[in-house]
């Protein structure tokens, strides 16, 4: 007995449990979560701010125009990644077994998402953890669907980066075709994977990848729609923009301390824009696409709250 007690499966089960119950217990501090963060999000906006104050003459002098329709236009493509990624999180939970209605597991995503866009990403996760907190085997299931839910993003964000990649017209779609196949054939294992108590299955699977593709393009189209809408873009941009837009979201992404990747993702887009639109520009114009895309995740979570609270409460569920 004492042999399988202090088995390696039962010390690496030990340490997994206490790494949730860690993340449950920061997700419930929101005041000390808030100041983690707050340094390096300040540091990252000064940096941003600084660049945008130094070529205030370059600024000054750009062939700036609005364009009403145009923008309108992106505002709603762009309002496509938010809904998508809400519906995604609550199937994703609902195939891992967790309990609710999708009108819950949605909420849970829009409070998230909150803190994701605020604090940042790391507590981003710990809010799910203490969202689902209560229920049975819940903060598992939070962490299981959001390694899955980052997984997919990764992978399809990938994919589609190698097929729009200059002079990869022939390669790059055949490796996003290989890796969505390889992706798909694995789904059942990744349930073990992840320590899930439910399989996958696979046609769940490539909805959640296709949702993803669809949130990708979508995202690369707003953006190629915002700066247009804003300053005159060179032909023949949409392709090397949406590369930009790609990696730079990518490489954010994995600053899961900083609020959505502040200041990194901006960096690198404005870097990877350098060779057609120039660095003092370029930053002003992903600033714009900062200060929009949270502006409308922070809309739609507020109207997501609000559709889903009555229905929340009338169902018992939680509505932390």
């Amino acid at each position: 007995m004492h042999r399988t007690v202090n088995s390696p499966g039962m010390v690496r089960l030990r340490r997994a449990e206490f790494v949730l119950r860690w993340m449950r217990d920061i997700g419930a501090r929101p005041y000390a979560r808030r100041a983690a963060t707050a340094a390096s999000a300040l540091g990252m906006l000064g940096l941003l701010l600084y660049m945008v104050g130094t070529s205030l003459d370059v600024l000054a002098g750009a062939q700036w125009h609005v364009i009403p329709g145009r923008l309108v236009i992106a505002l709603g493509v762009l309002s496509v990644p938010p809904l998508m990624a809400a519906f995604v999180w609550g199937d994703i939970v609902l195939a891992l077994g967790g309990t609710g209605s999708r009108g819950r597991h949605a909420r849970a995503h829009a409070q998230s998402l909150l803190a994701r866009r605020l604090p940042g990403g790391l507590w981003h996760l710990a809010g799910r953890a203490a969202f689902y907190g209560a229920d049975a085997g819940g903060v598992r299931i939070a962490m299981t669907a959001s390694a899955l839910e980052a997984g997919g993003i990764l992978i399809v964000g990938v994919i589609i980066l190698l097929a729009v990649l200059p002079g990869s017209e022939i390669w790059g779609p055949l490796i996003g075709v290989v890796a969505a196949s390889i992706s798909l054939a694995v789904a059942p294992r990744a349930a073990r994977i992840v320590r899930a108590r439910v399989p996958l299955p696979r046609p769940r699977v490539a909805l959640w990848l296709l949702c993803g593709a669809l949130s990708w393009s979508a995202g690369c189209s707003g953006v190629y729609l915002l700066y247009g809408a804003l300053y005159p873009l060179p032909e023949d941009s949409f392709l090397p923009l949406s590369v930009a837009v790609l990696a730079s979201v990518l490489i954010g992404g994995l600053a899961w301390v900083l609020p959505g990747g502040l200041g990194l993702r901006e960096l690198g887009l404005t870097a990877l824009m350098a060779s057609f639109i120039p660095p003092p520009i370029g930053i002003a114009l992903a600033i714009a696409f900062r200060i929009i895309t949270t502006t409308l995740d922070l809309l739609w979570a507020f109207v997501i709250l609000r559709l889903t609270a009555a229905r929340v409460t009338a169902g018992g569920g939680s509505g932390q």
